[in-house]
This record gives C-alpha cells, structure tokens and sequence, in this order.
C-alpha cells in the first residue's frame, strides 16, 4: 500500500513539472518572437528613413546637374536665373560646343547649383566642386580651374557610366579624400547623343560629412544601431557610429550584405556575424533604387534579446522554485524509502574514494585484525610490498620487509609510540622489486606483551621526493661552486637587505675573510664619499624591493679604489615572500675613464670649433673690407677684367663667412641649450616664420598650418633652428614656375608625435635620401642654388637627434611631386602637463 502510495505521487509530480514546464517554453517563444519582432520593424524603419533622406539628397543634386547638362547642351539660351544666388563664382573655361570663353548661361546655372546646395537644410554642407567630364574622361570645365586637363577615366564614377551605354541614372561615387581637407563623395550622370553615343558627364563633389549626418539623425539615440551606406561597386560611403581605425573609403562587402545582394530582393532582414567585431547582429538591408545604394541598420542580437533573456530568467526561477517545492515534497515522500539503499551507497562510495585516493598519493594502510589473526592491509598497501592482494602477514613479516639499517629507528620510534603517541618517520623498505623510501605514520594501542590490539598507520612512497631532494640538492652544490667561480663580484643578502653571503671573487678582490665582510663589515672598503650613496640606495629599493643598479669605489686588496657596477635583484621563497637580493658587481675603471676622456675631448672639439669659426671670422672682415676700399680707390675706370676677379674674391669671402656662421650653429646645437620642458610647437613655428618674413615675402610662399599641433618635451630656441632651415629650404628649393606652397602638420602618437613639412618644389631623388643629411653634401651647384652651404639638413637632424627623434624625406623623384620631410619628437609626460 505503501508503495503504491509513492508511485502515485511520483507520477503526479512528474505530470505537474511537465505541464508547468511545456507553459514556459511556450511563453519564452511567444515573448522571443514579440521582441524580436519590434526589433526588426524598428531597424527596418531607420532603413526606410534613412533610404527617404538619401534619395531626397541625390534627387535634389540630379536636378542641378540637369540644369548644368542644358547650359552645357544650350548655351546660348541662359537658364532662369535665382533670386539672390551669388555672383561671386569665377568663370568657367569653355566647353565642348564653346570656342573657348565661358558662357555666361554655364556659369549662372553653377552659381545656382551652388546657391541652392548651400540652402538647402538636409545636406548641410557645400559642394566641394562641379566639373564636366568628356567622353574620353578628362575633366574639362570645373568650378576648381586646377583639376581641369586631370583624367579620371579610372575613377568609379566615370567607369560606371561610360561602360553602360545610355544610362542616365545618377552613380553614386567612391569616397576620396578632398584636397581641403577631409572626405567627399562624387555623385555623376551621364548624357548621351542621339546615337548612343557619351555627349559628356557631369559631377558633383559633396563633403561626405553630409551622409553621416543622415545616418547619425536617423539612427535610433540608444547608441547600439549601426548604420552604413555603400554604393554599387561595393565602396563604404559613410558609417554611423565610424570607428577611427577602421575609417571609411575602403571595400565593404560584409557576410550579410553579400548575402543580401546574391538574393536579388528589394529588402532583407538577416542574421550574420558584424563585419567589424564578429558579433551576431540583426542586420535590415535596402537597395535603394534607382541609384544603387545599400542601406545596412543592424543591432547586436544580445541587446535586442536583453529583455527576452531577463523576461526567461524570471519565468525560469518561478518554473525553478515549483520545480524545487514539487521535488522537495516528491523527495520527503520516497525518503523513508530510499535512506537504507542511499546509505549503504554512501559507505560503497566512501570506500571507493578513500581507495582511488590512496592509490593517487602512493598511500597503504594496516591495521591488526580484531580477532588477532594478523594484519588487514589495503590494496595500495599490498601495490607497495609488491605482493598478491589477500596474501597473509603478521606483524613480524611486515617487520621483515624494513631496510636492515633502519629497523633499530622504526623499532625505537614505536617503543616511543607505546603510550599512544603518534609515530611519524622516514626510512626504507625492501621488497622483491627493489629498494623504496617511505614514510610511515601509524597510532597504535599495545597490550601488556607490547603486541599491537588496535590502531592503523600508514606508509607512503616517497621515493620520487627523495630522488627530487637529492637532485635539488646536487644543483644547489652545482650552482654554489658557479657562483664561487663566477667572473663577477657575486654577494646575496637576507630579507633584511644586509649581505650575508660573497663569492671568492669578491674575497680574492678585496682580500677579506668572509667573516670580516658579514654584519656590514664590506662597507668599510667602500670609498668615504660613495658610502653615504650606497647606504641611501640600499635602503630606499629594500622598502620597494624593487631591482636597482648603482656605481660605487671599492677598494682593492692592493689598495687602489676600483669604480665598480652593481647590479642587484630581489629574490623570493616558494611561498612569495621577499628574501633579499642577490647582486653582481662588475669593474668598470677603464671604461669609465675612457669614457671621461671622450667626453673631455668632445668639449674640447666643440670649443675648439666654436673659437675656430668666431676667430675665423675676424680675417675674413678684414678681407672683405680691404677689397671694398681697393675697389673704391680703383673708381669707376677699372678695368672689367679687375672688376670680374673682385667679384669673385668677394663672393668667396661672403661665402666662406656663411659657412663658418653654420659650423658654428652645427657646433652649438645640444651644446648651449636650456634642459628640455614642455613646448607648444605654434610658439617655435610661429617664431621661426616671422625670422623669415622678408624671406617669404620676397619669394610669395604660402605657409599653411594644419592644427592643432601638439606639445612636445624640447629646447624651444633649437625648435626655432629646425623650422626655420626646414622653411627655408623648402622656399630656396621652389620650382620656378610656381610660388612656393609649405604645408606642416603632425600625426599625433603615444610615445612621440610625427611632424611634416611638405613643399612643392623640385623635389629629391629617392636615391639621394641618406645624402641630404649629411654635412657639406649638396645635390644642386651654386650656379643653380647659390646660397646654400649645405650644412641645414645637417642641422636639422642634429636637432632632433639631440631631442631623441628621427627625421627622414619623402618624394617620388619628380619635380610635380615636391618633397616631404618628416620628424618626429618625443611626447610631453603626463606630469609633465599637469
């Protein structure tokens, strides 16, 4: 009756945890479907939205296009003109059906076209230039008159319509950076003759700031939508959020959108891992048409599951908690039932375990049988006399199997144990496989006859620790006699910093005992004004326990002070905790005095080239003043060939007066200057263009500055130096039939900042770049370039060696190409800003 009682209740908790179960289940997928449903109507919708605003943008920009197509087509019939467009934009030059002067119609359509970009509120932004494209894909009229003769027959937006006969749909372009400044997107159509034949193209540049500021006011505010546009030749055109190492411009096929085009639908929701971080994301994917644009909104699948997963936590904690109170009462019904049959399983399992745990630490047990028959020895003790389990033995022949030599020890120890103290040591027994250590732990009760009644002990193999033991202490033998021999002036402290140990190195240098260095007797050989150092030293890295390296004077056993070079590391126990130092000293006498007399001689070297170059100087006025007053005495009626040799006599004192001025700036740089500190590199820069002003006015330079430009850790004046000669040789080096263009700007970094400076000039062969850098090394004559003693690069890169930088050049060779020279200096420390 019983029993049937059980199974009744076992039966209905088995049918009320399936049925509270199935409801769960069923309620998880109701609400997964619910969730995932708005998440996929919201995304699809910023799709549509975004779709709405992009087609309005690209309607608005074929419109004026189309406007320009007819003054192009039609000149001489002018478009209507728009009240209050702006008349300031320049001439275009002529086009294909003009003789060679622009029309005035054109030029009133681009002014339109213009007026009415920068009007209007949803792109934001201004066309960056308009430029008409024959059919062989050279752009021959523009608003920019410098891109005009410039073939872009390569370039997508050209390609996509000259391959496809007859299409007048707007092409969305690639995305290029704009020569102002940042990014543009190119969006072109094309215009066909009668014939099928390409009449001419017509761009228009757009900053590509205008398609991110679509997606950024059409995605949704929480910040987990991503939105990208890309266009039919697969070029990401804009992203929203933009992550600044993976910046726009590039390719972007990812698996969902591939996916999405293979389909050849109209519209797509897909599951897919991110292009950008792996992660599954819900992705909403449009082609807009007629213009070819793929519009992807995506959310990362685990926050649009976010309330999913908290609405099934809570359904599967209350499921849980049921689940838990059904088993509970189930559990209390069949308890009675199931404790003797768990019990015995128990005990079955306890035995098990204590077996297998045993066996893993190599350990036996025995204990005297209750009826005094012998010994009960477990399985691993009988693995451990390499015998038959079940074989019988008596306490004797257990005796029987301790090493001969240890068997006084084992008998002492349990003499000692007769009082029921515990037995605990280690020796070594003999069994018919060999020899074995072990440690034997036992507490027994004894009867009046000294024969063991009750108790158990163990033995444990521990061979493999003794063998280690032995090994480690071979190698501690090994590694003291090395550092005995060691060439270095080996010593090792203890925890409380204070050497205890030195290596007979140490002794034969100093001539010591090692008696007479313990306890701080080394410090006395330590020179009287390095002592003070080294107890400081000694003392600030012991409270860090850090590793350090300091240079003292010890004395020799002949007496002579010797500059040593101690190096010294902290040490730690097997547990972690700090044991001192173990350090080597190396003998540094002779290369420390050579290195005092190379510094002493290359004070000597600077001072002699400063006095050199000012002394030299003084002859050399007394030179030019001298033919200036021969030349006065001699008058007007001197003869040309006399007035030629004075012209060159001259020009060779004035020159040999600028070269001695450079060697002696080349001598002072990193010489005289001040210890480096924060610098706004605008402060130098600014310094160094108006040292040049009567320079870059003369010459018609434009110098422009890319900000910001950030602090570096340096020497101002030396700053100014590199400026000015990289300036100045920009200008000197300038292409004669253009002025000088100088553009500097930087590339910030974490440990060091890169700076350019960037001309237009002649440029350098690349084959010349190691060569500029060097002193007196010039690449034009002084016919061609007068004025240069080709000492500035040489400057140049003193200075920023000086500063811990590295400066190089950049240029393809060619005169249109210019030159690039790059530096880099190091950054400011964070406490050096604050």
């Amino acid at each position: 009756m019983q029993g049937s009682q059980t199974r009744s209740i076992v039966l209905t908790a088995l049918a009320s945890l399936a049925i509270l179960w199935t409801l769960a289940v069923l309620d998880g997928i109701n609400n997964y479907f619910t969730i995932r449903k708005a998440a996929e109507t919201r995304i699809m919708a910023s799709g549509r939205i975004i779709e709405a605003r992009l087609v309005q943008v690209l309607r608005q920009s074929e419109l004026f296009m189309d406007d320009l197509a007819l003054a192009e087509r039609f000149p001489e019939v002018p478009p209507p003109q728009t009240p209050g467009q702006s008349p300031g934009l320049p001439d275009l030059p002529a086009g294909p059906h003009g003789n060679g002067k622009a029309h005035a119609p054109d030029d009133a359509v681009l002014t339109t076209l213009r007026g009415q970009l920068e009007q209007d509120a949803v792109l934001r932004g201004k066309p960056q230039n308009l430029a008409v494209i024959n059919r062989a894909g050279k752009i021959i009229r523009a608003t920019n008159g410098g891109l005009i003769g410039q073939d872009v027959s390569h370039r997508y937006y050209f390609r996509a319509i000259a391959d496809h006969p007859g299409n007048e749909t707007l092409v969305m372009g690639e995305v290029i950076r704009s020569p102002l400044g940042g990014y543009i997107f190119v969006v072109s159509k094309g215009f066909w003759k009668a014939d099928g034949q390409l009449d001419f193209a017509i761009t228009a540049s757009l900053p590509q700031t205008i398609l991110t500021e679509i997606l950024r006011s059409s995605a949704n505010p929480s910040g987990e939508e991503r939105v990208a546009l890309s266009n039919a030749n697969y070029d990401l055109l804009a992203r929203f959020p933009d992550p600044p190492e993976d910046p726009i411009g590039g390719k972007r096929l990812t698996p969902a959108l591939k996916e999405f085009i293979s389909s050849g639908a109209q519209e797509a929701i897909l599951d897919s891992p991110s292009g950008a971080d792996g992660q599954s994301r819900i992705f909403a994917l449009r082609h807009t048409q007629p213009y070819g644009v793929d519009i992807s909104v995506s959310v990362p699948t685990r926050e649009v599951l976010r309330p999913w997963f908290r609405h099934l936590t809570v359904i599967v904690t209350i499921s849980g908690l049921l689940t838990a109170l059904i088993l509970f009462i189930t559990r209390q019904a069949i308890a009675r039932d199931l404790s003797r049959s768990r019990a015995e399983i128990r005990l079955r399992e306890t035995e098990s375990e204590l077996s297998r745990a045993q066996k893993l630490a190599r350990i036996g047990s025995w204990r005297p049988a209750p009826d005094g028959s012998g010994l009960l020895l477990s399985d691993q003790m009988y693995s451990l006399l390499d015998l038959k389990p079940g074989t019988p033995l008596t306490q004797q022949d257990l005796a029987d199997y301790i090493h001969p030599d240890d068997r006084l020890d084992v008998r002492a120890a349990y003499d000692r144990a007769s009082d029921g103290t515990a037995v605990d040591l280690i020796h070594r027994i003999v069994t018919p496989c060999g020899q074995r250590w072990v440690r034997q732990r036992g507490e027994l009760m004894f009867d009046a006859e000294g024969r063991a009644i009750s108790g158990v002990c163990t033995l444990q193999d521990i061979t493999r620790l003794k063998q280690a033991e032995e090994l480690i202490l071979q190698s501690r033998d090994h590694y003291l006699r090395l550092l005995e021999t060691f060439p270095s002036l080996v010593w090792r402290s203890v925890s409380d910093g204070l050497p205890r140990y030195f290596n007979q190195t140490w002794l034969d240098f100093t001539g010591r005992t090692l008696e007479q260095e313990q306890n701080g007797g080394w410090l006395s050989g330590i020179h009287d004004d390095d002592l003070a150092m080294v107890r400081d030293m000694l003392g600030s890295h012991l409270t860090r326990q850090a590793p350090f390296s300091l240079e003292f004077r010890l004395r020799r056993a002949d007496g002579e002070y010797r500059w040593l070079r101690c190096i010294a590391h902290p040490f730690t126990d097997m547990d972690g905790t700090f044991a001192g130092y173990i350090g080597a000293g190396f003998d540094i006498t002779e290369p420390r005095q050579l290195l005092e007399n190379l510094e002493r001689s290359n004070a000597e070297l600077e001072q002699f080239a400063y006095i050199a170059s000012h002394d030299l100087r003084e002859p050399l006025r007394m030179i030019s003043s001298y033919l200036n007053l021969i030349e006065r005495r001699l008058g007007p009626g001197m003869n040309p060939e006399i007035a030629e040799f004075f012209g060159y006599a001259r020009d060779g004192a004035q020159r040999m007066n600028r070269l001695i001025l450079d060697v002696l700036e080349f001598s002072r740089v990193g010489r005289l200057s001040s210890p480096p500190r924060p610098v706004e590199m605008l402060h130098p820069l600014r310094q160094a263009l108006t040292d040049l002003a009567p320079l870059i006015t003369d010459s018609g330079a434009k110098i422009t500055i890319q900000e910001p430009l950030p602090p570096v850790l340096g020497n101002e004046e030396e700053l100014v130096r590199l400026f000015q000669n990289l300036l100045s040789n920009a200008i000197q080096y300038r292409h004669p039939d253009r002025p000088p263009e100088v553009t500097v700007w930087c590339l910030p970094g974490r440990h060091s900042h890169q700076f350019s400076v960037r001309d237009n000039g002649i440029g350098i062969p690349p084959e010349q770049f190691d060569r500029i850098f060097r002193i007196f090394q010039r690449l034009h004559d002084r016919e061609t370039k007068a004025g240069s003693s080709g000492i500035g690069l040489a400057i140049c890169k003193k200075i920023v060696e000086f500063h811990g930088g590295k400066i190089w050049a950049a240029s393809d060779g060619t005169e249109a190409g210019g030159a690039t020279f790059h530096f880099t200096l190091p950054t400011v420390p964070e406490e050096g800003m604050a």
